[in-house]
C-alpha cells in the first residue's frame, strides 16, 4: 500500500468524472459573496440555478463547472440546514463539479459506496454520493 504522501501525490492526475474530457474543459465558477451575478439570481429555484450554470459554461466554452472549497457562500443563508439561532454556517468545505447529467462519476480510489441521497431540502447539498476507502489500514 502506498504512503499517504505518495497517494495524494498521485490522486492529482485522477479524474472523478468522465475522462474523455480534458482538463481544458473544466472552467471555475464562483459562487462566493463576491459574485454580484448571484444576487440577481432567485438561486432557491434549481431550474434557475441550472440555467445559470449552464449558460456560464457555454459562454466561457467549458463542459465542467468546478470550484467551492473554502468559498463564503451566501447562498447557505436561505436556507435553515445551515443556519439555526445560534450558529451559521456559510463556508463551503467541499468541491463542487457541475456536468450534464449522465456523465459517467468515477472513484478517485479503490472503495465502495458508502451512501447515496438526493438531499432535496432548500439549500441542501442535493444529489449526493459518499464513498469509503481504506487507506493504510
Amino acid at each position: 500500500m502506498p504512503s499517504l504522501e505518495n497517494l495524494f501525490t498521485d490522486l492529482r492526475n485522477i479524474n472523478v468524472i468522465d475522462n474523455t474530457i480534458p482538463y481544458s474543459q473544466y472552467i471555475p465558477l464562483d459562487l462566493s459573496e463576491d459574485n454580484l451575478e448571484l444576487s440577481q439570481l432567485n438561486i432557491s429555484d434549481a431550474t434557475e440555478f441550472e440555467t445559470y450554470i449552464e449558460n456560464f459554461l457555454a459562454k466561457n466554452k467549458g463542459l465542467v463547472a468546478y470550484g467551492g472549497y473554502k468559498e463564503v457562500r451566501n447562498v447557505y443563508k436561505r436556507s435553515t440546514v445551515f443556519n439555526s439561532d445560534t450558529e451559521e454556517r456559510n463556508i463551503h468545505i467541499g468541491l463542487d463539479l457541475w456536468i450534464k447529467a449522465g456523465t459517467p462519476v468515477l472513484a478517485a480510489l479503490d472503495g465502495k459506496v458508502h451512501s447515496f441521497k438526493n438531499n432535496d431540502n432548500l439549500g441542501d447539498y442535493g444529489p449526493t454520493i459518499i464513498l469509503e476507502h481504506q487507506l493504510e489500514n
